[in-house]
């Protein structure tokens, strides 16, 4: 059983009393335990301030289509990229996030994950033109931006940006060999289709013997 005497400054694991805080919202200055301080809290004076301040709205840029949008402060506070509607945001995903099985945001071989690797600056030791391999693709900056090379070169050619189903194939099977003649554009169901068959025609080859 434990001591009833240990309270306060007796307890064995005593940081310290109350101290003094301003409201982040309001200003006004309230009491509040250390020990919840170092849990992150004691930011508001009161439940009313606390929903006040959640509801504070800032001005964002959509990263897609560049459209000004506002948004909730606390969630903006929860991703690095912003988008003003959930169309904008699958077709930043499609252009950007090819062979990706996954989300961009805190998962492994991501975006985020990729931009540590790249180097940055024709001053490091190590700079590679800020080039490096994704997915087995070639992931290059270009006007400012992280992107896929196959991407780029196909959207050079074409003279506009590829289109919602479009994806790019690579003929000879070399995901790093973005050579326009090796660069085919087609639809998603298609471009399965070629995957599918090319692995049946490879086997028909190398196996049929077996």
């Amino acid at each position: 059983m434990s001591n009833l005497n240990q309270f306060g400054e007796r307890n064995p694991s005593w940081i310290g009393g109350k101290i003094q805080r301003e409201c982040r919202e309001c200003g006004k200055p309230f009491e509040v335990y250390q020990t919840e301080v170092n849990r992150g809290g004691g930011k508001f004076c009161s439940r009313e301030c606390a929903y006040k301040n959640n509801q504070v709205r800032v001005d964002l840029v959509c990263a897609q289509c560049g459209k000004e949008f506002e948004k909730r402060k606390s969630d903006a506070k929860k991703a690095k990229i912003h988008f003003c509607c959930k169309a904008c945001d699958v077709q930043w995903r499609s252009e950007n996030l090819r062979g990706e099985r996954s989300s961009a945001f805190g998962k492994k071989q991501s975006i985020e994950h990729m931009e540590k690797r790249i180097k940055r600056g024709k001053k490091h030791y190590n700079w590679k033109d800020g080039r490096a391999i994704l997915n087995g693709y070639v992931y290059i900056i270009f006007d400012g931006r992280r992107i896929f090379e196959h991407i780029v070169v196909v959207e050079k050619a074409l003279g506009r940006k590829l289109k919602r189903g479009e994806v790019v194939h690579h003929v000879n099977g070399n995901k790093t060999d973005n050579r326009n003649k090796n660069l085919l554009i087609c639809t998603k169901s298609y471009h399965q289709w070629l995957h599918h068959k090319m692995g049946r025609l490879y086997m028909q080859e190398h196996f049929a013997h077996i």
